[in-house]
């Protein structure tokens, strides 16, 4: 069996808006064209929405949190993928050159597709950032 043609565009957008000279909202949106790891289909368009909002708590702490919407739409098999997140996190500097990272995020899938299993999941991340 012939796989069937991906054709379509890939496209995003975002946008900045400064609320304050202290808080920023952001709107993102895209879309792209995925590889798929199942054999009779060809890849599938992943399609993203995400609105986040950063503070500046203090000349050192950022505050973040973030909220995202998507869908996975296969070609050649009967799947759609609907995906979501939210998160928050916060990072503070340390000084002009590093900084300490802490995150907290909530992702899961439900799909339609019976071979693959929904899932929701719990990330907790803490990092240091190098600037120079």
């Amino acid at each position: 069996p012939s796989l069937v043609k991906l054709k379509g565009p890939s496209f995003g957008a975002s946008i900045d808006w400064n609320v304050t000279p202290l808080t920023t909202i952001g709107l993102r949106g895209q879309r792209t064209v995925e590889d798929s790891q199942f054999l009779n289909s060809s890849g599938f368009f992943a399609d993203r929405g995400r609105l986040t909002i950063d503070h500046q708590l203090r000349d050192n702490l950022l505050l973040s949190a973030f909220g995202e919407i998507g869908q996975d739409d296969y070609r050649g098999i009967d799947r759609n993928d609907f995906r979501y997140a939210v998160g928050l996190s916060v990072e503070w500097s340390l000084n002009r050159y590093l900084a300490a990272t802490a995150a907290y995020s909530y992702q899961g899938r439900d799909t339609d597709f019976a071979p693959v299993e929904d899932f929701n999941r719990n990330l907790v991340s803490v990092g240091l950032k190098a600037r120079y």
